[in-house]
């Protein structure tokens, strides 16, 4: 017998993301990664960076159209609604340019626009550099070479601990991330740090605890529910043993409804028994996670 918890997962309908890591840290193959996931609806991407003489800097399998240098207020409003503009390494440009302060803070809204902004330096000074990071509703640390940044970032959002437990989660990735959400879902959910959201399970750090969220269909018929916050395994379901080392970070014991996160709260000897069962049907079904 344990508890969970019942939630709905709904992401934003409009996606403006701060992505922040060193160079080489994997930000552009996480924009790709975000757009492959149809985490938001987009019919064409508008590509902006900062090589002259670079015509496609990257190669993607989306309608793309590239520009060199940031765009105009008249580019902007000339965009269609649905588009998703991406601004890769001109952070120093934007935090200083009255257009893309006004797209993160009004356009993109009105507009129905996705913002997805990359930068090397979190905390990059300029006269709108803290309206952009404020505006962004989706934050993802990436590895930094000054480790002290993305602790003030989590710092700075009152996320310390649970960015902590991440980093002890991420410490044998190749490339790490942690995502975070900042909307008002958020915040009434508590699901707020991810450090997998492309796998089938998606991994949340709550508490300082790792957890898997499930969806309503594996976790029914695997899982009795007893009342609305306990359940207890299903007799009748059949998982099938766990090769050695297919732990995580810890064993958490976890479902979802569209997404529901459980927790085990019974004697050791049930607790370890419930963690063993539930670590191989997330193993049974878990893709490898990606960055």
């Amino acid at each position: 017998m344990f508890r969970f918890k019942e939630v709905q997962l709904d992401f934003a309908d409009i996606f403006r993301v701060f992505i922040s890591g060193s160079s080489s840290a994997g930000k552009t193959y996480f924009a790709q990664q975000l757009l492959k996931e149809r985490l938001f609806k987009f019919k064409r991407v508008y590509y902006f960076h900062p090589d002259f003489h670079e015509t496609a800097p990257v190669d993607w399998p989306f309608d793309i159209l590239f520009n060199a240098g940031l765009p105009s207020i008249e580019d902007l409003l000339a965009i269609p609604e649905h588009s998703c503009i991406i601004l890769d390494d001109l952070y120093h440009e934007c935090v200083n340019t009255s257009q893309i302060d006004y797209l993160y803070r009004v356009l993109s809204s009105k507009r129905k626009l996705h913002c997805i902004i990359m930068t090397q330096r979190y905390f990059a000074q300029g006269k709108f550099a803290l309206n952009i990071r404020n505006s962004s509703n989706y934050h993802i640390l990436m590895r930094n070479a000054d480790e002290r940044t993305n602790l003030r970032a989590a710092d700075s959002m009152n996320l310390k601990k649970e960015i902590i437990k991440a980093n002890e989660c991420n410490e044998n990735k190749m490339y790490q991330y942690i995502f975070i959400d900042k909307t008002n879902h958020a915040r009434v959910t508590g699901i707020k740090v991810y450090i997998d959201i492309f796998s089938k399970y998606k991994q949340v750090i709550m508490k300082s605890k790792l957890h898997y969220l499930i969806t309503e269909e594996d976790f029914k018929p695997r899982f009795q529910i007893i009342d609305e916050n306990t359940a207890n395994e299903n007799p009748r379901s059949k998982i099938s043993k766990s090769p050695e080392g297919s732990e995580e970070c810890e064993n958490p014991a976890s479902t979802s409804s569209t997404d529901t996160i459980g927790k085990s709260n019974v004697k050791s000897t049930d607790r370890r028994e419930l963690k063993r069962r539930v670590r191989q049907a997330v193993y049974r079904h878990k893709q490898r996670s990606v960055v």
